[in-house]
C-alpha cells in the first residue's frame, strides 16, 4: 500500500509511516496549527477571565467536652438504674459531638439557618463580587436588586425553592472531621471574602445555640417530670437516682448559660481571605492552549491523509 504526497513521496509504505515525511507535512500545515492554537489560547484566556473569584474562609473547632466529662463522672453508674426506672440519659462526649456534626449537615438545620439569616438571595442570585463597593453582584435575569424582588418569567416566579437553596448551599459550605484528633473544620466558599468569613462565624454560633437550646428544652421537660416523680417513690435507691438526674439536668441548664461555646470551641477563628481559592486561571489557559494545539494537529493530520488518499 502506497500513499503519496503531491511530490510523489511515499508517506505510508507497507504499513509503515515515514515519520520524517509526516513531520514535513505537518510543518507545511504550521499556519493552520498556529492559527487554531492561538484561537484556543484566546478563548481560554477570555473564559478564565469571565470566571468570578471564589474565596474560602475556614475555622477549626474542637469539642467543648469538659462539661460532658463532668456530667458523665458525676452520674457514675446511674445510667443502668435510670434505664430500669424508665428514664433515659442523653449521650455525652463523642456521641454528642457526632450528633452535632450530623445536625450541622442536616436539611432541617440548614433550612432554618438560611431562613433566619435571609441567605436565599446571596446563595441563589449572586454571580460575583464588586471589590470596590464590597457588594455582591446579582444575576439581573433572576433578581431585581433595586426592587429587592425575584423576577417573573412567562408567568413563573423565578424564586428558587428552599430545597434548591439548601442543595446549592451545601456546595458552598461544608465541613470535615480529622479522624486523628476529632477536630472539626468548617469552611465557606463564596464570591466575597467577607461573606465567607461571616457565614462560618454564623454557623459556629448557630450550631452551638441550636444544640444548647435543644438540651435546655429537654432538661426542662426532664426536670418537670423528675420533680413530679421524686416524692411519689418510697424506694431510697430510686430516690437517689432521681435526685442525681435532677442535679444533672440543672447542671445542663447552668452550663448552657456559662459560655456560648456549648458544643464546639474555636481553635482557629475564620479570617477574611486575601487570596482567592479559584479559579486557577493559569492552569485553565495552559490546558486550553495544549488542548487547542492537539486538536489542531489532529485536524492537520486528518487533512493530510484525506488529501493524499484522494490523490492516490
Amino acid at each position: 500500500v502506497y500513499i503519496l504526497d503531491d511530490n510523489n513521496k511515499s508517506l505510508i509504505n507497507e504499513g509503515e509511516i515515514d515519520l520524517l515525511q509526516l513531520i514535513t507535512e505537518l510543518w507545511n500545515k504550521k499556519a493552520l496549527i498556529i492559527f487554531l492554537t492561538t484561537i484556543a489560547a484566546i478563548i481560554s484566556v477570555l473564559y478564565s477571565l469571565s470566571l468570578p473569584n471564589i474565596y474560602r474562609s475556614q475555622a477549626l473547632l474542637a469539642p467543648a467536652d469538659s462539661q460532658s466529662q463532668g456530667m458523665s463522672s458525676s452520674l457514675g453508674g446511674l445510667s443502668s438504674i435510670a434505664g430500669i426506672a424508665g428514664i433515659s440519659i442523653p449521650g455525652t462526649g463523642d456521641a454528642k459531638k457526632t450528633e452535632a456534626i450530623a445536625i450541622l449537615n442536616s436539611h432541617q438545620f440548614l433550612e432554618e439557618f438560611i431562613n433566619s439569616h435571609n441567605l436565599v438571595v446571596p446563595i441563589m442570585a449572586s454571580k460575583g463580587w464588586d471589590k470596590e463597593s464590597n457588594k455582591l453582584i446579582f444575576n439581573e435575569k433572576l433578581y431585581d436588586a433595586q426592587k429587592n424582588q425575584w423576577l417573573v418569567k412567562d408567568g413563573k416566579d423565578l424564586k428558587p425553592s428552599i430545597q434548591e437553596t439548601v442543595k446549592k448551599f451545601r456546595l458552598m459550605v461544608s465541613s470535615s472531621v480529622d479522624k486523628k484528633n476529632g477536630y472539626l473544620l468548617i469552611f465557606a466558599d463564596t464570591y466575597s471574602p467577607y461573606i465567607s468569613k461571616q457565614w462560618v462565624e454564623l454557623l459556629i454560633v448557630d450550631i452551638n445555640k441550636y444544640i444548647m437550646e435543644a438540651d435546655v428544652e429537654r432538661a426542662e421537660k426532664s426536670l418537670e417530670y423528675l420533680n413530679s416523680q421524686i416524692n411519689q417513690t418510697a424506694i431510697p435507691e430510686l430516690k437517689q437516682v432521681v435526685a442525681q438526674l435532677i442535679k444533672k439536668e440543672q447542671q445542663t441548664i447552668m452550663l448552657s448559660q456559662s459560655s456560648p461555646e456549648y458544643i464546639f470551641k474555636v481553635i482557629d477563628r475564620p479570617i477574611v481571605p486575601e487570596l482567592k481559592l479559584s479559579p486557577k486561571r493559569a492552569i485553565i489557559c495552559i490546558v486550553g492552549t495544549i488542548t487547542g494545539f492537539l486538536i489542531a494537529v489532529a485536524l492537520a493530520l486528518a487533512l493530510i491523509f484525506r488529501r493524499q488518499v484522494i490523490t492516490t
